[in-house]
């Protein structure tokens, strides 16, 4: 269904209509869906674009995310690791009855600023406690939470740090991470993302528009 095209990059094969299948749900403040009863609070935004070819890998992420607390994607920059988390995020949120809070890590030179800038995207009240992974998951306490931290291979040590204090102090927190490298903390799964497949030359001749 893709096909490279030199210098440009894939563009899809045949002929295509888009639709409309659902109404992106409208926030009424910073975060908080209206359509939720239960007033729970995401940061996750609104796709921009249908997610093509990754439908299964969502479902399985979706599945995985009930059993296991801890969940990382990991595979080679560019195959696609965050667009798959956020839409996963997205999916879930309507159904968990959890906050649901995506951090991004990429902009991080310094390892230690990873507790503050999860403390920063959750609005955490942090009193006069050094910010720190233990002061983090006091905050948190009991909270529900699905909590997507996103790039986390230049900062690993401390993002698997904070993970397992989360997953340790907070019972009702679950953790999905996309990385290049593991997390490598107890009860981790880890979630190869393979890259997406494309038609063989004999598909491709076959669905080419005669000239």
């Amino acid at each position: 269904m893709l096909k490279t095209v030199s210098g440009r990059g894939y563009r899809l094969l045949g002929n295509w209509t888009i639709r409309q299948n659902r109404v992106p749900t409208k926030l009424d403040g910073p975060g908080r869906a209206s359509a939720a009863p239960n007033l729970f609070l995401t940061n996750v935004p609104v796709a921009a674009s249908a997610l093509v070819g990754r439908e299964t890998a969502v479902q399985q992420l979706c599945d995985l995310l009930s059993a296991y607390r801890a969940v990382t994607l990991t595979g080679p920059g560019g195959i696609g690791k965050t667009v798959l988390a956020s839409e996963v995020a997205r999916r879930l949120f309507p159904n968990v009855k959890s906050d649901v809070f995506f951090v991004e890590l990429v902009s991080l030179s310094d390892p230690d600023l990873v507790p503050s800038a999860v403390a920063s995207v959750l609005s955490l009240q942090m009193g006069g406690d050094e910010i720190s992974p233990a002061s983090v998951a006091r905050a948190i306490g009991s909270k529900k939470m699905l909590l997507v931290l996103d790039n986390c291979e230049h900062v690993i040590g401390a993002a698997a740090n904070l993970a397992e204090t989360l997953l340790r102090v907070c019972p009702h927190t679950t953790v999905l991470a996309t990385s290049r490298e593991v997390l490598r903390i107890e009860g981790e799964f880890v979630y190869h993302v393979a890259p997406l497949e494309v038609p063989s030359q004999h598909e491709e001749r076959r669905q080419a528009p005669a000239a």
